[in-house]
């Protein structure tokens, strides 16, 4: 993160939208390890919480999705196993002292899968999000 940088309040809304033909690739081919058979797509999206920030928990439900993101520090040793760090629910804690970067994103088996995220922040309302890797909104339930 640089400094001076704004930091939103949430560290995450949602996805934007990708540019048309720009689809997010899969996970081993930007350099992560899945679980063997396992062929997934990633969204990368780093995320920030501001320097003293509240626990933010965000949370995926459905088959065929998950959540990775780990600490920058983590991410940059460039051997990203996702056996490790893959769940479907996960916590992120701010530092009190400075702002806290995660590097991830959310894995999907299908590009077409309905991501259903949820995110809870005190002091925030909760939110939930039904969106495609793309950002693309879902369909009706």
């Amino acid at each position: 993160m640089q400094p001076g940088e704004a930091v939103d309040v949430v560290p995450f809304k949602g996805f934007p939208s990708v540019p048309a033909g720009a689809e997010p690739p899969l996970a081993r081919d930007v350099g992560l390890h899945l679980p063997s058979g396992m062929h997934w797509y990633f969204r990368k999206n780093p995320l920030v919480m501001r320097k003293g920030a509240s626990e933010f928990t965000l949370t995926v439900s459905g088959a065929g999705q998950a959540l990775a993101w780990v600490p920058a520090g983590a991410w940059t040793t460039g051997d990203i196993d996702l056996n490790r760090w893959s769940a479907s629910s996960l916590a992120l804690h701010g530092c009190p002292d400075r702002a806290a970067e995660f590097l991830g994103g959310i894995l999907a088996s299908d590009l077409h899968t309905c991501l259903h995220m949820m995110m809870r922040q005190p002091g925030q309302p909760d939110r939930t999000v039904r969106q495609h890797l793309d950002g693309s909104a879902c369909g009706a339930a």
